[in-house]
């Protein structure tokens, strides 16, 4: 069977190389191609174009980019006629997906909405397009799933959390007082805000960010770090998660 995966941002990217990873395990002959990133690159499947080519925060990103966006939607579509998927896999990232599943959907293609748009939160419109354009829905959080069905009567699977099980064989990792800080290159938070410079992990697992503070270069201490399968996750005093991939 043939799948086309949507993926725009990184916390996308970290879901979809788990998925890529499971559809492998019950269909060893799948194609997989994609919008993704790294991790999904990695999982199996062909890379048709990264996240860093979708990633536009804000009104005004957006408007300076109008012509580059409606490029990208171009060659979505250019790009799943080509591959012909038997599905089509969208990964949250609402503002393209649930754009792209109406015209997949008007040419006949199914559709598979992947971690669920946050519509509980804001534009709740969005429901009704998940309503009308999508086959199979899965949500989540355990909450989602009844949500949906009383609220808008979309029926939705739930499997739990792609990351629990990583929470579940969790170990933590021993750091030698003997060894040097751990340096990261690319860390983005959970929310997909950027984080600009590196961050040291040291001896005690707590993690500093380089950053100015009122003029002067200095450390912030971001938290705590936990070791998982695919990364680190840094438990942050601010009450937010940072990944470090």
């Amino acid at each position: 069977m043939k799948y086309f995966i949507i993926s725009g941002e990184p916390s996308g990217d970290l879901h979809g190389s788990k998925l890529i990873k499971g559809i492998f395990k019950t269909d060893p002959k799948a194609e997989i191609a994609f919008w993704g990133g790294d991790l999904m690159e990695k999982a199996g499947g062909k890379l048709l174009t990264h996240y860093n080519e979708l990633a536009f925060m804000g009104f005004i990103e957006v408007l300076l980019n109008i012509f580059k966006i409606l490029k990208n939607f171009k060659k979505c579509k250019k790009d799943i006629l080509n591959f012909r998927p038997d599905k089509i896999i969208y990964i949250d990232y609402p503002g393209f997906n649930l754009r792209m599943c109406k015209w997949a959907k008007k040419r006949g293609f199914r559709n598979y909405y992947y971690i669920s748009p946050q519509v509980w939160a804001w534009k709740e419109k969005r429901a009704e397009i998940i309503k009308k354009y999508i086959d199979e829905f899965y949500v989540v959080l355990p909450f989602e799933k009844n949500y949906f069905k009383k609220k808008h009567n979309i029926n939705s699977n739930y499997f739990g959390h792609p990351l629990i099980d990583d929470i579940e064989n969790f170990e933590p990792q021993i750091i030698s007082f003997n060894k040097k800080p751990i340096i990261s290159k690319n860390t983005f938070c959970a929310d997909n805000s950027t984080i600009i410079g590196d961050v040291e992990i040291d001896e005690y697992c707590s993690v500093w960010y380089n950053a100015v503070i009122r003029g002067d270069l200095g450390l912030v201490r971001l938290g705590k770090a936990v070791n998982i399968q695919d990364g680190v996750i840094i438990h942050t005093t601010l009450n937010k998660s940072i990944t470090i991939i």
